[in-house]
Order: C-alpha cells, then sequence, then structure tokens
C-alpha cells in the first residue's frame, strides 16, 4: 500500500462522516481541524511510527545535563531516547553508554525530564545519541503523514470519531472509537515495517500505546 498525502486522507475522513461536515465550516476549515486531529493522533503514537534518527556528534567534558542536535540545529522533537554512543579513538567505532535508571548508581546517562536534555554522568568524549523522534506536523495537503500505511485505518477512525464527538454525537462516538481501537493492533504490523528487521519485535504494548 503506497503512503497516502494529509489531503488525501481528508478526503477519506469527510466521505466518512459527510453529514457531519458542514459544522466544521468550508472546505479550508475542515481541512485545517482534520489536520489538527492527525497531528493529535501522530502525537500520540510517536512511538508507533518509530522515527528513528540519529544526532550530531557531541563534545562531552564533565557531568552535567546536554542538549544533542541534528543538523547543528538543537533537537527539540526528542520523543525517546533509544542509547547514547561513545566515539573510541583508535577504533574507530561507537560503543554503548550505560542507560541509568531510577536509583542507579555508577556511570552512565539519562533522560533529564520532558524535555530534549540528557544527563551524562561522569562522561567524557564525542557522543552520539539515537532516539526517536515525533512525526512532523501537518500543515499543508501535500504533506505525507510521517506513519506506516498500515495505521491509516485507526488514524482515519479516529479523527472520525472526534468530528462527531464535537457535535455531541456521543453514540456514533464511541462506536467509531471502538473501530478505531479494533484497528489498533495493525500497529504490530505498522511497527514491524517501519523498525526492520534489526529492532527489537513489537509487542501489544506498542500496539496500545497512544489509547
Amino acid at each position: 500500500m503506497s503512503a497516502y498525502t494529509a489531503s488525501q486522507l481528508a478526503t477519506i475522513i469527510k466521505m466518512a462522516c459527510k453529514k457531519d461536515m458542514p459544522d466544521l465550516g468550508e472546505d479550508t476549515d475542515q481541512d485545517f481541524y482534520i489536520f489538527e486531529w492527525l497531528n493529535m493522533f501522530l502525537q500520540q503514537n510517536a512511538r508507533k511510527a518509530f522515527l528513528d534518527t540519529w544526532s550530531d556528534d557531541l563534545s562531552v567534558t564533565t557531568s552535567g545535563y546536554y542538549t544533542f542536535k541534528r543538523s547543528s540545529q538543537d533537537i527539540t522533537n526528542l520523543y525517546e531516547p533509544q542509547m547514547v554512543y561513545k566515539y573510541t579513538a583508535g577504533q574507530e567505532k561507537y560503543e554503548q553508554v550505560r542507560p541509568l535508571r531510577s536509583f542507579d548508581s555508577g556511570d552512565g546517562w539519562f533522560r533529564g525530564g520532558p524535555d530534549s536534555k540528557i544527563y551524562m554522568r561522569n562522561q567524557s568524549g564525542t557522543f552520539r545519541l539515537y532516539y526517536l523522534r515525533y512525526p512532523a506536523k501537518i500543515t499543508l495537503g501535500t504533506q505525507t503523514p510521517e506513519y506506516p500505511p498500515a495505521g491509516y485505518g485507526e488514524l482515519i477512525s479516529w479523527v472520525v470519531s472526534r468530528i462527531k464527538y464535537t457535535k455531541n454525537y456521543l453514540e456514533e462516538s464511541k462506536m467509531v472509537a471502538q473501530d478505531a481501537n479494533a484497528s489498533r493492533f495493525a500497529a504490530v504490523k505498522a511497527a514491524t515495517a517501519a523498525r526492520g528487521s534489526n529492532q527489537a519485535p513489537p509487542s501489544e504494548y506498542d500496539a496500545n500505546m497512544g489509547g
């Protein structure tokens, strides 16, 4: 299945709730609201989109919080750090740095809260961050949402349920939301396609993220 643009997805959504659309205004207004709901869905399901990315090299000299960069710009779309790697001079390779969890002691790294800063403890040298980023925001109909086509069923049903909910069609909204939930497990297939064969297998946990 080929990827759809935001306009193509909006057309399908409009057909799915044709009688409800006039209350959202003219076509341009309708597209605006649909794109906003698409963005909400994409943000909530960033882990299923699994947009894995590498940072630029970062020089670390002492313990503290650091903001990694990509293309020389601060990373502002960090969803979930996966691993920090240290460049080993002479061996010409990057090696994993120990991730620290709650109350861990010793050397390593952890994410310093909901922002994009990473705390490096007792580290020095050159490092790279491997991370998941949020999908790009949809503002134009020509954009292709950064989400696997295998998850389109859930995406469309979720947006349709939001449209019906705004009109207080609660029963219809609930029914469509249930359809979106039923489509949720297509996200396992979507995650498989997005991750590739060298990543950890997706699980029901992945499918339920963003519910």
